[in-house]
């Protein structure tokens, strides 16, 4: 293959300093063309990398869209048929980015035919290419080959067979555990965090094509020197939509407030719905990941041990003349609810709650670690599994340092809660430091979390 010698990349041959240098020279003229960094928008740096995905305080969220939901704004709105790339596959959002698209569809139908605009492959004709996608069918298909290749692992290093899910645990806090990074999260608050969960996830984002992400020189020819550019993101930005600068076929959803106090218009799309400021957003059209994350993890397990498991196993018991016999016996199967039978639902939380710190960018020594899980388990024994949830979310996704005793945490809650809310939280805490983690829960608490 002859080498690539243009001024952007436009395969994946390249050299590591010649990658480096074509996209800086990518990104220089991306932000060239921009009539306004509100509109062009570089979503890998910064608290942006993980717009949609996260609230204020950092903990993983995801999309409340269901065909059922008893709320206009929480069932998923799907685009025309003539606005898809592909009628036979349906596509859908947020309805009031469904809404925004059109309004934003019709101004290029209107230009085109009063000649303001010209005929182009993709800034003419707006065609979407993809759309909302439910996270948990991605996380699903990341996890179907971690648990293959984990499974590998684990029956290779043992010589006897996995008879109940309690070996199964044992080896895995031994052999897997320790070697969890943030790199491949298992949990599906980490995957909603981690560069495997795609942004289409959101159910803020619209591709309008579907060219290789890696290819500058593409990006370029089709969008940033496309005739319609100019128009395109003047559009979007009255329109309420940020573009993607490093995929500028990607239109996203402003949701955020102006610095000067002013709304996007997209809040104003939104606001027809119920949903006129950002909080609001971010705490009804949107779910902690971490509530479906613990079922989830359960799944998990039950897969996982059946996967290492085998049909039957051998033992060998005594015969009544002294000598031995070998017999088989069927392994035992599990189902969720015998995972929490058999080990109880505190156990299984507490190793979900090991697993979230270890995936976790944050580093926590083993002072921190142990806080933080004794902390929340005694929420757990006093008011159960929601609250337990949600205070070790608020706990390890915060952005501000572990300060020892977490005194500033019990406090916050006690104020909110009174002191019967704290009762019995035991652990490394005082009774002010479950506290914070609850105050901090207020989803309209505004922090830095999503660059919102």
């Amino acid at each position: 293959m002859p080498r690539n010698i243009g001024p952007f990349v436009a395969d994946d041959g390249e050299t590591a300093e010649s990658l480096f240098y074509k996209r800086g020279y990518y990104k220089y003229t991306a932000k060239s063309s921009r009539m306004s960094p509100q509109v062009l928008v570089d979503f890998n740096i910064g608290e942006k990398l993980l717009y949609g995905r996260v609230n204020y305080s950092y903990t993983p969220i995801v999309p409340f869209l269901e065909e059922r939901a008893l709320y206009p704004w929480a069932i998923p709105k799907r685009f025309k048929t003539s606005r898809l790339h592909d009628p036979k596959l349906p596509m859908s959002a947020f309805p009031f980015v469904v809404d925004a698209f059109e309004d934003v569809a019709l101004q290029f139908d209107k230009a085109l035919l009063q000649g303001t605009i010209r005929q182009t492959p993709h800034l003419t004709k707006l065609k979407i290419h993809a759309a909302y996608t439910q996270p948990e069918r991605y996380y699903r298909d990341y996890m179907n080959n971690y648990m293959r290749a984990s499974a590998d692992y684990l029956t290779k290093n043992r010589r006897t067979a996995y008879v109940n899910v309690s070996l199964l645990i044992k080896d895995f806090i031994r052999d897997i555990l320790p070697r969890m990074s943030d790199d491949y999260p298992i949990s599906y608050p980490g995957f909603v965090k981690s560069t495997h969960c795609p942004p289409n996830v959101t159910g803020l984002v619209v591709d309008i094509a579907n060219l290789p992400l890696y290819n500058d020189q593409e990006k370029i020819s089709n969008f940033i020197q496309n005739p319609n550019w100019g128009f395109f993101m003047d559009v979007c930005r009255r329109h309420g939509f940020m573009i993607d600068q490093g995929v500028p076929f990607r239109m996203v959803a402003n949701i955020d407030s102006r610095r000067d106090g002013s709304k996007s218009t997209m809040l104003e799309y939104a606001g027809r719905y119920g949903l006129d400021t950002t909080p609001k957003i971010l705490a009804s059209a949107y779910t902690p990941a971490y509530t479906r994350g613990f079922e989830l993890f359960k799944e998990f397990l039950v897969k996982m041990y059946h996967l290492v498991s085998r049909p039957s196993y051998s033992i060998t018991l005594p015969t009544q003349n002294g000598m031995q016999r070998s017999t088989l016996v069927e392994s035992r199967t599990y189902t969720a609810a015998d995972l929490v039978a058999e080990l109880g639902e505190e156990t299984l939380l507490s190793l979900f709650m090991q697993i979230r710190m270890q995936e976790e960018e944050n580093e926590f020594d083993e002072y921190a670690r142990k806080a933080y899980l004794e902390d929340a388990l005694g929420m757990y024994r006093v008011a159960g599994i929601s609250k337990a949830l949600h205070m070790f979310a608020q706990l390890i996704n915060s952005t501000y340092e572990y300060a020892g005793s977490m005194t500033d945490v019990v406090a916050k809650m006690q104020t909110a809660y009174g002191e019967d809310a704290i009762a019995g939280v035991g652990g490394a805490t005082s009774k002010t430091s479950a506290k914070t983690a609850f105050g901090m829960l207020d989803p309209m608490q505004k922090g830095t979390g999503g660059g919102y």
